[in-house]
């Protein structure tokens, strides 16, 4: 192979210590890696070579999962959006340093490492066989993972060593290799990376159907990890790097940002983040919610609910990757069943549900409209037709095509008058979502389910544009923030007001009420409640947009949104079960609800403690059952202790409220 591309080896290897991210196809999951018995330089020379080992990574990246799980869409859950039947251990101070934590992890990385490492000189000397750009695109993919690998990994730990070679087996190397570097550099390294493979991705793609990585992949990534970055440095402000509470001044003493200041150093990321993202909000159309849930082949479809729910979404022009599944190869999932039964035991929160405004545009709380949440049907009367569609409602026809096949014979045609909130199987909160939710029955068999899992989808960017622009300028009219937020609105059909008036119909008072279960975490930062309406409607836009996708926690967690709940826990609700009279809404008809706290066969909460059913507060001695709490120190998971007694003194630094000492709770 003759190189049409000359790349400087020097080049390549320097901006690989400065960069990486992420993508899927069928047969890009499966987990195959090179055989450790082919010496190196028989191995990854050839272009089937190259991609028979990016294949092998591609498992980093999210996915549906397997049989027991709701999947993508269940992502959610252990947040103010979406519970599980048992309150997530961060909430009520169950978690405590330990020898070992199983996230401080390089593998993936060394793995990205060793091909950077084998096939660069090969590249550069023109030493490998095959399509140039497929070997191009293949190196770029590489580039991606390890970005995507450094970016989960930085998301847990912040500050993280930057490895980017294979380290020989020697204790003084390996030491000075485990030195933290600051998190902005971390994320720098991560854009540079992403750099480099949109670079070397620019050419043809392998694959046509979007399930491989790509350079639209690359450069939507880069919004993702640059708005992550300039906000968390904005928001935890005394916990990163220049900071009076950082950890590691005493091993970066007087420590200047490479932007030259630490509001420069946000500006910069901020400004890395609008650019990726509008490079791709200009790029992809937003798939249109026509607000109807169809019942029947006879009723038009509802192309964003189908989008969801269709084993091929390369059609879709919202979708920027998604994985691919095969009924022929047998690799699917149950995410079908799970989206037409209870989610897997996954319960939407009652504040999730009320975050969406009516209809009219306005909170439930200032709209013409009357909220009325005595009954689900109910509560999706008048709202915006994103969870007018995607919440659950009886009565409801969940499949009407195939009806006639054996698969799928485990699910329900109808959904019941009476959520399942007791039992094995329930649904924790009584609000169950739609989304994944197939008009094939077959689509619906708890061990063979083939809808295709979104991996990137171009709303994300949208919301990354208009969040990181306006705080880059504090003005919403600013460049396209305001077209962006219109078509992000008017994808949804029921929404029919102006910003302006969804603005001026908020009320920051209400919104953040600490005595009202349904208040927005997302409405708080470091403690205090927003003071910046149009800030919080554009958070609220996110967390509305993103149902489902998982990114809840990542959200709270980079705007320091769970602070207000050291003092002031927070009791998760579900739907309304109970009238003033404590007794069940005569909507439902249950026969036994036993709900005393204090007897052990209780299967719901007390109308004594709330009129809407709490997962958490069943039986008094559930250890959630006084709310959730919260300690700075799980916004980030403790260095494992093992790590500073290998490393010796002066090469490793705890992160904010852990302990060096095993088995120790978190500090502050």
């Amino acid at each position: 192979m003759k190189n049409r591309y000359k790349l400087s080896f020097k080049w390549l290897v320097g901006i690989a210590t400065c960069s990486g991210v992420l993508l899927t196809s069928c047969n890009d999951y499966l987990d195959i890696t090179p055989p450790s018995d082919i010496p190196p330089e028989l191995y990854l020379n050839e272009e089937n070579e190259l991609a028979t080992y990016v294949n092998g990574l591609y498992g980093i990246l999210p996915s549906h999962g397997g049989i027991y799980t709701y999947g993508i869409f269940g992502g959610d859950a252990g947040t103010d959006n979406m519970v599980k039947s048992k309150a997530d251990s961060k909430y009520i101070g169950n978690l405590h340093t330990g020898m070992d934590n199983g996230d401080y992890y390089f593998e993936n990385i060394r793995s990205c490492n060793y091909f950077l490492q084998e096939v660069l000189p090969k590249y550069a000397s023109g030493n490998l066989s095959g399509n140039e750009e497929y070997i191009r695109h293949y190196i770029g993919e590489i580039y991606f993972l390890r970005a995507y690998e450094y970016f989960k990994r930085y998301q847990m730990f912040g500050d993280y060593p930057i490895i980017t070679q294979i380290l020989p087996d020697q204790e003084e190397v390996l030491i000075k290799e485990s030195k933290r570097s600051p998190r902005n550099e971390v994320a720098r390294f991560i854009l540079n990376n992403l750099d480099m493979a949109s670079y070397l991705m620019s050419g043809a793609n392998p694959d046509a159907n979007k399930t491989r990585i790509s350079e639209d992949a690359a450069i939507f990534l880069k919004s993702r990890v640059a708005l992550f970055e300039a906000t968390w440095l904005k928001y935890h402000k005394e916990y990163v790097p220049g900071g009076d509470k950082w950890p590691g001044k005493d091993m970066y003493p007087n420590y200047t940002f490479p932007a030259g200041s630490y509001q420069a150093e946000i500006d910069y990321f901020l400004r890395r983040a609008y650019e990726a993202a509008d490079s791709i909000a200009g790029k992809y159309a937003l798939v249109q919610n026509t607000g109807n849930v169809q019942q029947s082949a006879s009723e038009p479809s509802n192309p964003y609910m189908d989008m969801y729910a269709t084993e091929d979404m390369k059609g879709y022009s919202e979708v920027i990757m998604w994985r691919q599944y095969s009924r022929a190869l047998s690799v699917g999932h149950s995410v079908g069943y799970h989206a037409q039964l209870m989610n897997n035991g996954t319960g939407t929160t009652r504040g999730m549900i009320e975050s969406y405004l009516m209809s009219d545009g306005k909170p439930i709380y200032s709209s013409s409209f009357t909220y009325n949440d005595e009954g689900i049907a109910n509560v999706r009367k008048n709202r915006d037709a994103r969870i007018n569609v995607f919440l659950k409602e009886p009565g409801q026809v969940n499949y009407f095509v195939n009806l006639t096949s054996n698969l799928g014979s485990s699910g329900q045609i109808v959904e019941p008058a009476n959520p399942t909130i007791t039992g094995d199987t329930k649904n924790p909160t009584g609000y169950m979502l739609r989304m994944g939710n197939s008009k094939d029955k077959e689509e619906n068999d708890q061990y063979g389910t083939f809808l295709g899992s979104p991996v990137f989808m171009a709303a994300e960017a949208y919301l990354n544009y208009i969040e990181a622009r306006y705080l880059a300028s504090g003005d919403w009219h600013t460049d396209k923030i305001e077209q962006y937020w219109n078509e992000l609105r008017q994808k949804h059909a029921l929404i029919t007001a102006s910003i302006q008036e969804t603005i001026d119909a908020t009320d920051m008072a209400k919104e953040t009420a600490l005595k009202d279960q349904a208040y927005d975490w997302g409405a708080y930062s470091a403690g205090a409640v927003l003071s910046d309406k149009v800030l919080y409607c554009i958070r609220r836009e996110r967390r509305c947009e993103l149902i489902g996708m998982g990114m809840r926690y990542m959200d709270l967690c980079r705007w320091r949104s769970m602070d207000q709940l050291k003092e002031n826990k927070y009791h998760i609700e579900g739907f309304k079960l109970w009238g003033d009279d404590g007794k069940q809404l005569p909507v439902y008809s249950y026969k036994r609800l036993p709900a005393d706290p204090d007897n052990t066969k209780s299967v719901v909460s007390s109308p004594e403690l709330s009129n809407y059913l709490r997962p958490f507060e069943i039986q008094r001695t559930s250890d959630a059952f006084s709310g959730l709490g919260w300690y700075y120190a799980y916004y980030l998971g403790y260095v494992p202790i093992k790590q500073f007694s290998l490393c010796g003194d002066g090469v490793l630094y705890q992160n904010p409220g852990w302990s060096e000492s095993a088995n120790s709770m978190p500090e502050f």
